[in-house]
């Protein structure tokens, strides 16, 4: 079974500005990865699913940037290649000044021919 990879803004403002379908992708995602800005997000968006990891932990003093995103990339798509329904939650919009969701899709594109990722 193949698995799939949607990536989808959070918004700004907690709960007021993600949308029905982004938190629908949420809610039945077999794995949600979360990038945002703070905790108290993080931890709502727990709440819409039971697995929610944070991207956070990649992120270490003295660690090249590049090198980080990479990683994160990595392990989203670890899980779609395990056939897994995959969300990426990002801050604000998944498409604006961001590297990981831009080459997840990328990426996803490649290794699955024919595959279309998507933004939300």
């Amino acid at each position: 079974m193949q698995g799939s990879l949607v990536c989808t803004g959070t918004g700004i403002t907690l709960g007021s500005h993600i949308s029905p379908l982004s938190r629908s992708y949420i809610e039945q995602a077999d794995v949600v990865f979360v990038l945002v800005a703070d905790g108290i997000t993080e931890k709502w968006i727990e709440q819409m699913n039971a697995d929610v990891r944070s991207l956070q932990p990649y992120y270490q003093e003295g660690k090249s940037r590049m090198i980080t995103y990479r990683e994160m990339v990595a392990a989203m798509l670890a899980e779609v290649t395990a056939g897994k329904k995959v969300v990426g939650a990002f801050y604000g919009h998944p498409g604006v000044f961001a590297w990981v969701p831009h080459n997840a899709i990328e990426q996803a594109r490649k290794l699955y021919h024919g595959y279309v990722g998507q933004f939300f």
